[in-house]
Parts: structure tokens; C-alpha cells; sequence
């Protein structure tokens, strides 16, 4: 049962109203203002309301409460003030009305008027308290909003550039959806699908979207949660967060970088061809859909007697030349140094034999393009080996065995300039060439 604090001078038909009212309320009081304003602060949170009679009639001690409880409106703590007047006295009693006063109730007192405006008092206090909150919040850099059962939004700390208010200064973000209200369609329609998912699940979701431009981006964490009804298994909304991480993504993908990238040539290292490794094996690919891709093992040629004649300085020269004509190769070539002289190259989408070797011989001319050095120009070439996926293996990291032993094959013949595909002989000849050196 809520409790109600009367303070003021208690008349007969005050108390005849708390009677016919205790059912439904429980009432304390005080006539003397300070006693009752000390015996508030001992009991912060008991009370629903406090109801204060004639307060023109009261010292200045009731001035004092009423600033308090005003300035003290917003909090979790607040406290509704209800006065009771007549005739004779409101003029003077309705001008304490705001702040925490929200109403003036004039004698004869009707019983259910009476009920009606207390209970309106608690939800207006309500309203107020969680304004205040909603202010609090916008002052926040991150946003805060709240979503009903169907992803339509309930209510949004701050409205964020990325969506499109049309320029109305009357535009309100209340009852619309992500696809409604989003710039970028494609993530509003991963954020709709996402809500839909955490309420029928009820598993809430934590992850990153981008937004902006390639060369200005914008990377938005996004943090939702669900909102269960009472029996704790009905999702009845969502409340969420938005987190600019922007600056902390971008350090991200710096660090990674460097961690995946080969100091000399600016290719991808061992490091990036163990994760896609990782990657390609937790994918499913489908055969019946085609899948395929192809890996390219060149190693190259004649570049020893340089590093051994020249030095490592002109050595570096050389690799930093061929990575920098590497790297103007197509996207669907992705090209790894794996160290030394040896170098990675994954085709995605490949093709039938012919489209691969097509592919291989672009690689193989970078290779033979000379390279020149101040007085210096040096002929050098590759040897490639090839295995595919599907029809070599499905493990990568065989798959990479395949080409290198293709490779090596392609070195034991007279033309070490030669592209050949992984045949199940190599392995074995591999295997027994390696034995041999150790």
C-alpha cells in the first residue's frame, strides 16, 4: 500500500478524506512542517506523495521544504506535492505550484476527483523523473534508446547523423523503425534483423557496423539487450547502446595490419596466411555450388648468387621491387610473402586449369621482368607450383604442401621456369629430396 505524508494543519475534513481513502492509501502526519520535513529526510524513498494543507496558512519553514523537494524533483528520490486549498485561501496557495507542487486541489473535496489527481501525481512524477533522466542521458557521447517488441523505437537519447530527419525540426525518432529512419539501408536492415532475432531469442548482441565513407569512416558499436515482461520470458522491447569506437577501430585494423604485413615488401606475411588458413577452415564450402580457389607456391630463381655476390642491401632492393609489382596484381589475387625468396599467392574464384595457369603466367612474368639497381640489372624468374581446392584437398594448410611440392618438382626439371599442378607423386619425391639435404 502507498504511503502518503500530510503535513500542515490537519482539519476535520482532511481526516474524514483520509478514512473514506484507506483502502487505498496509508497516511502519516505531521502539523508541524519542520518535524515533518526532519521525519522525510529519515524516510528518503517511503513515501508516494506528500499532500500539504493550506500551506499560505504555514511559517516560512514550508517555503523552505517546497524549494527542496523542487530542487530535488529529477532524482529517483522524488516525491510528488499535492495542496489542499479553499476558496478563501487559493489564490494565495496556487501560486506554490511548480517545481515539485504539481497540483492544487480546491474544497468541497469529491472523493474520486481526489483519487484521480493523487494517482495522477504518481505518474507524473514518473514522467519527470525519467525526463530528467533523458536529459542526463543526451549530455552522454554515447546513445541510449529504447525499442517496443516490434523494433520500432520508444525513445532515443541523442538523433545521430546517420539518419535522415528530412530536415524537420518536428521530426520525432518515436514509432519508427531502423529501415524508416536510416541513411545506409543496408545496415538499417541488419539492425531490424538483429532486433527481430534478440525478441524472439531473447539473447541480447554486441557488434560493429560501419558507417560513413571508405576514406571518412565511422565504426559504431552496438550493444542491445533484451526487455522481459514480468513473467521473465516474453520479450517486450530492447534497450540498447551506441558507442562511437571509431578512433579505437581504426588503431584496430592499424595494429593488425602491421601484424599481417612483411616489414620489406609491404605483402602479406606468415602471420595473415595462418589466419586465413584458420578462416578457410572454419568455413563450409559447398561443392555443389563450385566453390573453388587455387594456390600458387613461386619460388624464385637465380636469387641466391645475388644475396651471396651482392649482399643483403641489394637482395632487399630486389624483393622490395617485386612486392611493389605484386601488389598492383588484381583483388582476386592475394599474394603472401612467406619468407625469403618464396611467396604465397591464393586465386579466389579460380576457374578450370586453364583460367589458373593464365593467372600463373601473369605471375610469372613479374618475376622475369628484369630488375635494375643503380649499374645493375639482374634476370631472375620463378618456379610455380599449383594445388586446388576442391580437387587437391580441403585442408589449406595440405593444400599449401601440395604446391610446394609441385614447386619443387617444377625445380628438379630442366625448366625451372615451368607452372605445373600438384600431382600425388610430387609429395612423396618432396619428402624424399628433403630427407636427403638433412
Amino acid at each position: 500500500m502507498k504511503e502518503i505524508l500530510i503535513v500542515g494543519t490537519i482539519e476535520d475534513d482532511v481526516r474524514q478524506l483520509e478514512g473514506e481513502l484507506s483502502d487505498t492509501y496509508s497516511f502519516v502526519e505531521f502539523e508541524q512542517i519542520k518535524e515533518g520535513f526532519i521525519h522525510l529526510l529519515e524516510n528518503t524513498g517511503r513515501y508516494s506523495a506528500i499532500l500539504i494543507d493550506h500551506p499560505s496558512k504555514q511559517n516560512d519553514d514550508v517555503v523552505v521544504v517546497i524549494d527542496y523537494l523542487s530542487e530535488n524533483s529529477l532524482g529517483e528520490d522524488a516525491v510528488p506535492v499535492l495542496i489542499f486549498t479553499d476558496e478563501e485561501y487559493a489564490e494565495n496557495d496556487v501560486t506554490y505550484l511548480g517545481g515539485a507542487v504539481i497540483d492544487c486541489i480546491e474544497r468541497p473535496f469529491i472523493l474520486s476527483v481526489v483519487k484521480n489527481r493523487i494517482n495522477r501525481s504518481f505518474e507524473w512524477i514518473n514522467s519527470i523523473s525519467f525526463g530528467g533522466f533523458a536529459r542526463m542521458l543526451k549530455a552522454l557521447p554515447a546513445n541510449v534508446y529504447l525499442k517496443d517488441r516490434y523494433g520500432r523505437y520508444v525513445f532515443s537519447a541523442q538523433t545521430w547523423h546517420h539518419l535522415d530527419t528530412g530536415d524537420d525540426p518536428n521530426w520525432s525518432i518515436v514509432g519508427k523503425t531502423d529501415l524508416d529512419i536510416r541513411k545506409d539501408k543496408e545496415n538499417a536492415k541488419k539492425a531490424l534483423d538483429s532486433d527481430l532475432k534478440l525478441i524472439e531469442t531473447g539473447v541480447g548482441s554486441n557488434y560493429i557496423i560501419q558507417e560513413g565513407t571508405e576514406d571518412d569512416p565511422e565504426y559504431l558499436q552496438i550493444i542491445k539487450e533484451p526487455l522481459f515482461e514480468k513473467n521473465g520470458k516474453t520479450v517486450k522491447g530492447i534497450i540498447a547502446l551506441i558507442n562511437n569506437v571509431t578512433e579505437q577501430e581504426l588503431m584496430r585494423q592499424k595494429l593488425h595490419k602491421l601484424a599481417v604485413t612483411d616489414n620489406l615488401t609491404g605483402l602479406y606475411n606468415k602471420v595473415y596466411a595462418v589466419n586465413m588458413a584458420n578462416e578457410f577452415e572454419g568455413r563450409e564450402y559447398s561443392l555443389k555450388e563450385g566453390a573453388s580457389f587455387a594456390i600458387l607456391y613461386a619460388d624464385m630463381n637465380h636469387f641466391k648468387p645475388v644475396n651471396d655476390t651482392y649482399g643483403h642491401e641489394v637482395g632487399d632492393v630486389i624483393l622490395k621491387k617485386m612486392g611493389e609489382r605484386l601488389k598492383e596484381l588484381p583483388d582476386d589475387y592475394i599474394v603472401i610473402r612467406i619468407g625469403g625468396d618464396e611467396f604465397l599467392i591464393v586465386l579466389k574464384n579460380a576457374g578450370d586449369r586453364d583460367e589458373i595457369i593464365e593467372k600463373a603466367k601473369v605471375v610469372r612474368d613479374i618475376f622475369k621482368e628484369p630488375v635494375s639497381y643503380e649499374e645493375l640489372r639482374f634476370e631472375l624468374s620463378a618456379s610455380i607450383g599449383i594445388s586446388r581446392f576442391p580437387d587437391d584437398g580441403t585442408d589449406t594448410r595440405y593444400l599449401v604442401r601440395c604446391a610446394d611440392a609441385a614447386m619443387y618438382d617444377v625445380k628438379r626439371s630442366e625448366n625451372r621456369e615451368d607452372i605445373r599442378f600438384f600431382e600425388p607423386y610430387m609429395m612423396e619425391m618432396m619428402e624424399n629430396v628433403k630427407q636427403e639435404l638433412d
